[in-house]
Parts: C-alpha cells; structure tokens; sequence
C-alpha cells in the first residue's frame, strides 16, 4: 500500500508510526474567490473535512486496543480546533490535566458543539443534496 510516488506507507509501516490525514476545509469552494467563504453556508460540504488514521502494525503491537478505540469513534462529531489533543494521543503524549474528553481517541471523548463562520453559527447537519449550485 502506498500513497504517493515515494511510497509513504512503504517506508514507515515496519516502525511504530501512524499516518494522520485531514483537510483544513470542506471542498465547496468556488474559483478565483479572495477568502475561503462558503457562498452557500448551509452546504455541508463546506464544514465536513475528511479525517483518517492509519497505524503501523508494529504501532498496533505497542498500543493494543488503540485501533480499536479509533473504531468506536469513527461517527462521534468533532471539530478539527481540538485535534491538536488526538495528535499528542497518537504520539503517546499526556500531561497533568490532559483533556482526555477533547480527545477523539479517547474512550472518553465528549462531543462539543461545533460552529462554523469563524465561531459565529453553530453548524447543523442538513441532509444531503444532490449537488450544491453557487450563483
């Protein structure tokens, strides 16, 4: 399994390693537009970012249970501002205090409200369209 032409997965999957992907915006953009602005702003494909975690398997060996975890997860609703305590998870960080309920690998995450427009709206899950039209 490889996913660029220097076979990324190929070169880290006999360590202990993880590959975390995310996109920093949803794919309703419009061309040629000054600032990242949605125009239709109830489209969720705006606010919806792809997200994976794939492990190692000597990484899997180190922290049993840990794909699993990521698993149960899966479909809990997140917003990427608190990756930041997932990201330190994966690397086997912690701390006094740590917020293990901003953790979304954590058993015990805690879904927040999420907002969109900057913190301004919060976002609401609209069902599917068949596409979305910008004028």
């Amino acid at each position: 399994m490889c996913f660029t032409k220097f076979g990324t997965i190929t070169k880290i999957q006999k360590h202990p390693s993880f590959l975390l992907y995310f996109s920093d915006h949803g794919e309703a953009i419009y061309p040629g537009m000054a600032d990242w602005r949605a125009r239709d702003p109830d489209a969720n494909a705006c606010y919806e970012v792809p997200l994976f975690v794939w492990l190692s398997p000597e990484y899997r060996r180190l922290r049993p249970g840990f794909a699993e975890q990521l698993k149960n997860n899966r479909s809990r609703p997140h917003q990427t501002d608190r990756l930041l305590y997932g990201i330190l998870d994966l690397c086997g960080i912690t701390y006094r205090g740590f917020p293990h309920e901003d953790n979304l690998f954590s058993p015990h995450y805690r879904p927040r409200t999420r907002y969109t427009h900057e913190g301004k709206k919060v976002y609401h899950k609209t069902l599917p369209r068949q596409s979305t039209i910008f004028p």
